[in-house]
């Protein structure tokens, strides 16, 4: 499984990363939903965990945008935002996210979920 990080905000996105791979997982950061798209023109990937407030789109527009590539139909979203509350996770989920997650994102609880994914 790839996976792709969309987050504006670098350490947290590295940091991210580097939690992923030490689990066992391959990751790449995008730092906006326009790097976002060239990294999925080189295929790949199967699974995003993509940042709600993005600086050239809002992530969820990014999530409906992804879901009209050729392939991505059936990609894995992941939403990561620092906004929780029912509607929030309302919102995200009508955007074609399979998750959302609350930043700070618990490394434990996100390697989790993946490992139910791959399973």
């Amino acid at each position: 499984m790839r996976i792709l990080i969309v987050e504006d905000e670098i350490k947290l996105a590295l940091s991210l990363r580097r939690g992923l791979e030490e689990c066992g997982f391959t990751a790449s950061v995008a730092l906006d939903g326009t790097a976002a798209q060239r990294v999925l023109a080189l295929g790949d990937v199967t699974l995003m965990l993509l940042d709600i407030g993005l600086p050239d789109m809002d992530g969820k527009e990014l999530a409906q945008r992804l879901r009209q590539i050729p392939g991505m139909k059936d990609a894995t979203l992941a939403a990561l935002t620092g906004y929780g509350q029912a509607q929030d996770r309302e919102a995200t989920k009508a955007a074609g996210f399979d998750k959302h997650f609350v930043k700070p994102t618990d490394i434990e609880e996100l390697t989790k979920w993946l490992s139910c994914i791959v399973a």
